[in-house]
């Protein structure tokens, strides 16, 4: 969903024109008196900061809008205006629909009050009666995962135990649109996987979100549209992937920016050299667009699987223009530190017994399987590399690499104690397509 293809009726955010601004102090006084005379002889000086200048937004029912930018941009400060928490000096803000700011989570809570207490504090500042908060008290509890601990004062709390309760909370009201700043690492490894889950169900039922978040493979994965703010200014909108390209294009100029002229001036050369190399790899030009990427165990469990067991790896992609021959389809997995283990493609299928159908050029969503026998890796946490290149491989479409996309679970060897590897070069059993009908 696009803003320019939603009318006013679905919009649950219209933003115009938002301009938010600090003053900021340039000669500095240490004492009340200090101050007094310094404002008196008018050696007082100020001077403006915009944290916001003319920013505009629209969100339709059931889109994910993401807002990406370097530390300070006006990223959080933007949802804290959508939240109404701050009031800009210039600009419209109409938010329609139940709001469950994700901003500081636990913001409210009364330490000395227990969890269960607070539960009633928190739902009912976001507009839950004491019904409906009597009616969601056990499943926060439950999903919250504070065993006796909820029933005791939140400040003997760890700082994990509190967020995971404000995340409850904020995620149990049913709200219309969610506003999420830089708490997707909530709490262990599992409960952000049940908080992914919840985010990803609140979708599947409609609900739209705002994200704010430095995790830009979260961007590329769940958003159908990205902001990139530079200094208060929306400098890109669009494709989440296109921004992601955007930011970190932007973010390699200031990196530049900010080196010794010598150095810029190697670097300069160095781009002139790969100019002129004899494979040009092109990344995310357009002509086709991975759209998901999925590691299924054998009882269909998403992401978890279970070492020994057969699983299979899924790739799908949307191709946009037709290709002249069918594009290549790879993968590869990696170890936290970097390691490729292992990894193939459609193109080495094919040239062992898996011939690619020539369907797969045409334009349309198609899906690739790599299947496996059997898992050959140790308990751990691996990330997938997924690419489309040309049928010649000249050229790169898109690689994206999604980070924890599998998680191993060896019943033989849980905490992976050896931190081993039981296998280096795992091979796919076959390969299968899924092609859309001729158009």
């Amino acid at each position: 969903m696009t803003a320019s293809s939603t009318t006013s009726e679905q919009l649950l955010v219209e933003a115009r024109g938002v301009t938010v601004q600090y003053r900021m102090q340039e000669s500095h006084t240490s004492t009340l008196k200090e101050f007094v005379l310094a404002k008196i002889s008018g050696k007082a000086s100020w001077k403006v900061s915009y944290a916001l200048k003319n920013a505009a937004l629209t969100v339709g029912k059931g889109e994910c809008v993401a807002l990406i930018g370097h530390n300070g941009c006006g990223k959080s400060t933007f949802l804290k205006v959508l939240a109404g928490i701050l009031k800009p000096i210039e600009g419209e803000v109409l938010v329609r629909g139940r709001v469950a700011p994700l901003i500081e989570l636990g913001a409210g809570f009364d330490p000395e009050l227990t969890g269960r207490e607070n539960v009633f504090l928190s739902c009912s500042l976001m507009g839950l009666s004491r019904k409906e908060i009597e009616e969601r008290m056990e499943a926060i509890a439950a999903f919250a995962e504070l065993g006796d601990y909820f029933d005791q004062p939140v400040k003997t709390y760890s700082s994990g135990m509190y967020m995971r309760l404000g995340f409850s909370c904020s995620t149990a009201i049913d709200a219309e649109l969610l506003l999420i700043d830089e708490i997707l690492a909530v709490g262990d490894e599992n409960f952000q996987k049940k908080c992914f889950e919840r985010l990803h169900k609140a979708r599947r039922e409609g609900v739209s979100l705002v994200l704010v978040t430095h995790d830009l493979n979260v961007v590329r994965q769940i958003a159908d549209r990205a902001l990139v703010i530079d200094h208060g200014e929306i400098q890109y909108e669009g494709d989440p992937r296109l921004a992601v390209d955007f930011y970190l294009d932007l973010m390699e100029k200031a990196r530049i920016a900010a080196l010794p002229e010598a150095v810029r001036e190697e670097l300069k050369r160095q781009v002139e050299l790969k100019k002129n190399d004899r494979i040009h790899r092109d990344f995310s030009r357009g002509d086709a667009k991975i759209s998901r990427v999925a590691a299924l165990g054998k009882n269909g469990s998403l992401g978890v699987l279970t070492a020994g067991e057969p699983w299979t790896l899924e790739i799908e992609i949307d191709v946009l223009i037709a290709f002249p021959a069918p594009p290549v389809i790879g993968y590869a997995v990696r170890r936290p530190d970097g390691v490729r283990i292992f990894g193939s493609n459609t193109k080495t299928k094919a040239e062992s017994g898996t011939p690619t159908p020539q369907s797969l050029k045409n334009k349309g969503r198609h899906v690739v399987r790599f299947c496996f026998d059997g898992l050959a890796l140790a308990s751990g946490t691996y990330s997938v590399i997924a690419a489309v290149h040309n049928h010649g491989l000249e050229a790169t479409i898109e690689i994206i690499e999604i980070a924890g996309a599998i998680r191993v679970v060896d019943p033989n060897d849980e905490d992976n104690f050896d931190a081993d590897l039981l296998a280096a070069n795992q091979r796919s059993g076959t390969v299968e397509f899924i092609v859309p009908t001729a158009e």
